[in-house]
């Protein structure tokens, strides 16, 4: 874990996107050493690395993937980012460490990414650190030393305006202190949870058309009944009708 971060791209010397994406991806980089993050940004031509394109499963060009230190698999983009500054923005979200320790509760900004809140009386065990580094693209995650008895832990998912959405669950023996224990009891239900909680009950929109669309590409869409508060300026005309 003594390595930095990498950002790296897989191109092939006659592909024609790779060519066009090279003076974003360029500035990408010129952009990271301004800003000082702890990031390296390198480029493999996979012609001459056919290993690393075998073992990557790299089919098509660019493709761009980000290497934490604190997480084997790599990150890769689900499309390639036109705009080195958009980029820039997808890197810091996962540059450096998951969680940030806390001494009071972080407050959500309105239409901003979830909170993601542990209260623990020790330190973030292994297992919240490997679910926050998996999910930290979909919110931001805290540590916030409490007073619970040992080996309880609670996960508050906080949005705007909204009381938070509260997991908690307790360590399996009877006698344990082990709060690391209690997180591997049921990890699985802790990611359905926050699958569950991530996005708000009520949405704050300038476009609800945009918000529509959005929704439109989940599978859920049929079945959701979703709350939005419009801005007496805002425009509903363009509403789907459905």
């Amino acid at each position: 874990r003594d390595r930095p971060d990498f950002m790296v791209e897989f191109y092939a010397p006659w592909c024609g996107a790779c060519k066009r994406f090279a003076p974003t991806y360029k500035d990408f980089a010129e952009n990271v050493q301004q800003l000082n993050l702890s990031l390296k940004v390198a480029a493999v031509d996979v012609e001459a690395n056919p290993a690393l394109r075998e073992r990557y499963g790299i089919d098509s060009f660019p493709t761009l993937m980000f290497f934490s230190k604190h997480q084997k698999a790599p990150i890769r983009t689900a499309s390639i980012l036109r705009s080195s500054t958009v980029l820039v923005d997808w890197v810091k979200k996962l540059v450096g460490p998951a969680v940030t320790e806390v001494d009071v509760l972080p407050k959500p900004l309105p239409g901003g990414e979830p909170l993601v809140v542990l209260k623990t009386k020790g330190a973030p065990p292994p297992s919240f650190l490997e679910s926050a580094q998996q999910l930290r693209l979909h919110a931001r995650f805290f540590w916030l030393k409490s007073e619970l008895q040992p080996g309880s832990v609670n996960i508050d998912v906080l949005h705007w305006q909204e009381p938070p959405a509260t997991f908690e669950w307790t360590a399996g023996g009877d006698n344990s202190d082990d709060e690391d224990d209690a997180l591997s009891v049921r990890p699985k239900e802790w990611k359905d949870f926050f699958q569950d909680h991530r996005q708000p009950v009520l949405h704050v929109v300038e476009n609800p058309q945009s918000l529509l669309e959005k929704f439109e590409r989940t599978a859920a869409f049929k079945s959701m009944a979703i709350w939005v508060l419009l801005n007496t300026s805002t425009e509903i005309g363009a509403l789907n009708q459905n």
